[in-house]
Order: structure tokens, then C-alpha cells, then sequence
């Protein structure tokens, strides 16, 4: 612990350093009061705005500073011939900083009063690969959306949750669901990784691959995943988790989550020491940390049907809705339980990175999740088979929509809810002190109440007599 301190320690100077210099170069004007300029690589397809009249319009791309996210826009950009993924350009303009800032590329952004003032220099060592997947994921969503006419809206919905095109998103739907406090389900991260990973499982199960075989086929799959969906570092922080847990047994160690949660934060960071200001990335394992906490702090107590059923009787034979009954409690007990420590990892971060809180996304994620699950599961499976058969493509991905409507009409009723959401200001270094030290607290009384789990608490018991 004391070398991941000090290593976390390293990479956090290293990366304010950066920061430093870059705000340092902002400031910097050339002969004549000209603005800085920069060397800037397209991280993502750029969009171009619909022009003025007697003017060529907009277009705005997302890059990286020092490996800091930053947006460029760019004003009556001459040519057709736009930045693509991958390209470096030189660019001449103003560094703007906004503190409260809706997603990551928002903080920053580096504002060209003249197309003109943009250069392209040539293409990084990556850029066919980036270009390549681009184009991928750009066909991935068009079979993401097979069958899908009927509603755009749903479809949009689909490719934002499969493929993380959150810009497909109508931004009333945005609004509704981060009301509700579940606008997570279309950031991917764990859920996502996860489900793709048991649908590739079970795909390689009933071909008849060997358990070992199927961990070394899934973790490429996964990575490639990852890349089609522009490599976020939620979800990398994910894969990274994942691909760490599978290959367990394939050395012979056993698997184990923190360990899992340290290896991935260690090269995350440590690949990009600036990712300390991402705040997806920070987000993401902030709530995977709670949560793995949480897990290993209730593992240690009683379910909550061991303590309604205490009876002896209950175990008898012939009382199998019983044992459904304890079984169904214990589930929806544990659902809620890892919705709330999502909820207390992540609440100081949602608040200051958007200004809410939300507390009527602690019941409601106990449903959402689930339909998220299905959806993402249903929608990849209509993704692949549409590349063979669209009619059985389009059959799967009606299928995805029904649970992705019932995502929306849960989103619009808690959202609805009467002081289901906050307002809130962004809040500081003490404030995140405080709400995390009540917490330990709270869970620290709750340990002397609660009743240590015994053996008798498993299902090691059987229905027969």
C-alpha cells in the first residue's frame, strides 16, 4: 500500500506538471499578439455545423493537450476536406478553461477564430488503425438500428447504450434519465463489458470450447470492443478488470477483485498520468471501488432471509416456494445494497461533475440495470446476426427495444418524482471528507448490529429429505 501510495503520489505531480505547462502555453501569445498554436491529433470524427449564410460554418473535433482532453472548434473551416481520426494538425487559437463542465472534452476548449489558421502536418503512427475502427463502429450502428425504423428515437437509444454513441442521443432523453440518476447505463463501463463477456462465454460454451480456450478468445474480443467504442477509460478500466479476472485461471492463481480494481489503476494511470482529470475515469473506479468494498463488508453478515427465517421448519422438505422466497429477498436485498454503494461512491463526483444529486436512482437503477443488461445483451446479439441475416438481426433488435422502452418510461416516472433529483453546487475537498467519513461511520455501527454469517446462512443444503 505503501508503494501504490507513493506511485499514485509520482503520477499525480507528474500529471498537475503537465497541466501546468499547458496552461503555462496558453497564456503564451506570438509576435504581434497573435495566439499560441498547437500540435493537435484528432482523437474522434469531427461534426460540422450547418453553415451561415455568406459563411462555410463550424466544425469541432476532439483532441488531447499533454494528454489532457480538449475540444477544438473551428470557425468558417475553407475545403471539404475535414480532419480525420488520427491526423495532426496545427492549429493557432485561444485555450478556454469552464470549471463547470458537463463531460470531459467540455473543460477545455481551444477556440480558431479562422479556419485558415489550421494546418494539417500528417498522420500518427496509429491512424489507420483509429480510422479503421471508426468505420467500423460507424457500420456497427447502422446493424445496430436494423429493423429499427419504426423508431428513431429507440434506435438512437440502442446504438448509444451498445457502442457509446452518445451523440446519437436526443438530448431530451439525456435530460430524463439524468434526472432519474441512471444516465450511467449509457457510459461503457462494467455492466457493458460484462454482459458482452457472457454473451461471448455462452456463445463459445455451446460450441464446445474448453473453459481455458474460451478465457484466451474472450480477452481479445473484449479489447476489440473496447477500441469500437472509442476506448473510454471507463470502459478500459473495465476490460482491463475483466481481463485480469479471467486470466486468473489460466495461471493457476485465484481471482481476486481488488486485486483486479489496483493492477487496472495502476495501468490506466500509469499509461496516462493525466487521466487524473478525467472525470469518466474517475467516476468509474470511484464507484467500482465502493462497490467492491461494498461487497466484501457485506459478505461478512447474514443475509436478510436468514434473519426472517429462523425456523428450522422452513427447511423441510416439500417448502420449495420457501426457499424462492428467501432466494428472491436475498436478491432484491443485494440489488439494492450495490445500487446504494454505487450510489454513496459516486454521489460527491455526480454532484460536483453535474451539479445533481439524485437520490431516486438508488430504487430505480434496481430496475434499470437489469433491462440494461438485456438490452445490451439482445442489441449485440441483433448486431451480429444482422451482418447475416437482417431479418433475424431486425427480430433481436425489436426485442432490445422493448426492454429499451421500458428504460425510458422508468426514467420518465423517477425523474417525474418530487424531489427525486437536486441541484447542487460543486462541492469541495472537505465536503468529499466529510460524506465519505458519516459513511464509514454509519457502516462501522451497523457491524456491532448486524449478525455475523454463520454456516447454516448458504443454500448447502438440499430439498430432499
Amino acid at each position: 500500500m505503501a508503494v501504490f501510495a507513493l506511485a499514485g503520489l509520482a503520477l499525480a505531480w507528474h500529471a498537475e506538471t503537465r497541466r501546468l505547462q499547458l496552461d503555462r502555453h496558453a497564456r503564451e501569445t506570438a509576435p504581434g499578439g497573435a495566439p499560441p498554436t498547437f500540435t493537435r491529433e484528432v482523437a474522434m470524427p469531427p461534426k460540422k455545423a450547418v453553415a451561415r449564410p455568406g459563411g462555410s460554418g463550424w466544425i469541432s473535433f476532439r483532441s488531447r493537450m499533454n494528454g489532457i482532453p480538449v475540444k477544438v472548434v473551428a470557425r468558417d473551416f475553407p475545403g471539404e476536406a475535414l480532419p480525420a481520426c488520427g491526423e495532426i494538425w496545427s492549429c493557432s487559437g485561444w485555450l478556454s478553461l469552464k470549471k463547470s463542465a458537463r463531460h470531459r472534452y467540455a473543460a477545455r476548449t481551444l477556440w480558431i477564430c479562422n479556419g485558415g489558421s489550421m494546418r494539417r502536418l500528417g498522420e500518427s503512427g496509429f491512424a489507420g488503425i483509429r480510422q479503421g475502427y471508426a468505420k467500423a463502429a460507424e457500420k456497427l450502428a447502422q446493424h445496430a438500428a436494423t429493423g429499427l425504423k419504426w423508431c428513431p428515437q429507440i434506435a438512437a437509444l440502442n446504438q448509444a447504450m451498445l457502442l457509446g454513441m452518445g451523440s446519437a442521443l436526443p438530448r431530451e432523453k439525456r435530460e430524463a434519465f439524468a434526472n432519474s440518476g441512471t444516465v450511467h447505463v449509457f457510459a461503457i463501463s462494467g455492466l457493458h463489458v460484462m454482459m458482452i463477456a457472457a454473451l461471448v462465454n455462452s456463445l463459445l460454451s455451446c460450441l464446445g470450447v474448453p473453459v481455458r480456450a474460451r478465457c484466451a478468445i474472450a480477452v481479445p474480443v473484449l479489447a476489440a470492443y473496447v477500441m469500437l467504442t472509442g476506448a473510454r477509460p471507463s470502459a478500459v478500466r473495465a476490460a482491463l478488470m475483466a481481463a485480469a479476472w479471467m486470466s486468473a485461471g489460466l495461471f493457476g492463481c485465484k481471482a481476486d477483485s481488488l486485486s483486479a480494481w489496483s493492477a487496472a489503476a495502476i495501468l490506466v494511470y500509469g499509461s496516462s498520468p493525466a487521466a487524473i482529470f478525467d472525470s469518466g475515469c474517475t467516476l468509474s473506479f470511484t464507484v467500482m471501488l465502493g462497490l467492491l468494498l461494498w461487497i466484501k463488508w457485506s459478505a461478512q453478515f447474514s443475509p436478510p432471509s436468514a434473519m426472517l427465517f429462523r425456523s428450522p421448519a422452513v427447511m423441510a422438505p416439500g417448502r420449495a416456494w420457501l426457499v424462492r422466497l428467501r432466494r428472491a429477498i436475498d436478491w432484491l436485498s443485494g440489488m439494492l445494497g450495490v445500487s446504494l454503494a454505487a450510489w454513496i461512491a459516486g454521489a460527491p463526483v455526480v454532484a460536483t461533475l453535474f451539479g445533481k444529486i439524485s437520490p431516486v436512482g438508488i430504487p430505480a437503477n434496481i430496475i434499470m440495470v437489469p433491462l440494461a443488461g438485456v438490452s445490451v445483451v439482445l442489441n449485440a446479439a441483433g448486431t451480429g446476426a444482422s451482418l447475416v441475416s437482417p431479418v433475424l438481426g431486425a427480430f433481436f433488435n425489436n426485442l432490445a427495444a422493448f426492454s429499451t422502452m421500458a428504460m425510458d418510461a422508468v426514467s420518465r416516472f423517477a425523474g417525474g418524482i418530487p424531489a427525486g433529483s437536486w441541484d447542487t453546487l460543486p462541492w469541495k475537498w472537505h465536503h468529499f471528507a466529510m460524506w465519505y467519513s458519516a459513511w464509514v461511520a454509519c457502516f462501522a455501527l451497523l457491524s456491532k448490529k448486524l449478525r455475523p454469517k454463520a454456516p447454516a446462512d448458504g443454500y448447502e443444503w438440499s430439498l430432499r429429505p
